[in-house]
């Protein structure tokens, strides 16, 4: 059980984030979300403890009532996951969904799956960039 002087210096500590936005919370706590939309719970109490801060002092959440809770991070967690389906095209869903189930579509979901369950991943940011910028641009690159 925690004590009164802990769970205050948990608050303490949870207000300096108390003026961020959503976004730059999901930024910030990315691996945090990740384990949140796997396993349900956060792994850490203190980013438990911001969230919560942050849901009270935004309006999110208006009692102590943990279900409650429990609904704005299952909101927050829903945003991220239907983001990148709303950018798509009814033909692009289709074209994703064909890809999914096709033979090289599923080992290549099951490598991915792979790759990124291993907690020692981590993304070079320099290519993501590159590749992120090369997107943008119309064309083959050469």
């Amino acid at each position: 059980m925690i004590s009164f002087k802990n769970f205050r210096a948990e608050i303490n500590e949870a207000a300096d984030y108390s003026g961020l936005s959503i976004d730059q919370l999901k930024k910030k706590f990315r691996s945090s979300i990740a384990d949140y939309r796997k396993n349900g719970h956060f792994a850490n109490d203190k980013i438990e403890t911001i969230f919560m801060q942050w849901g009270m002092s935004n309006g999110e959440i208006r009692t102590d009532d943990y279900a409650e809770f429990e609904d704005m991070m299952d909101r927050i967690v829903s945003e991220d996951a239907s983001i990148d389906e709303k950018k798509m095209s009814a033909a692009a869903k289709k074209a994703a969904a064909k890809w999914r189930k096709s033979p090289a579509g599923k080992a290549a979901l099951k490598k991915y799956k792979k790759k990124y369950s291993k907690s020692s991943y981590k993304v070079d940011k320099k290519r993501s960039k590159a590749m992120k910028k090369s997107r943008k641009k119309s064309g083959i690159a050469s």
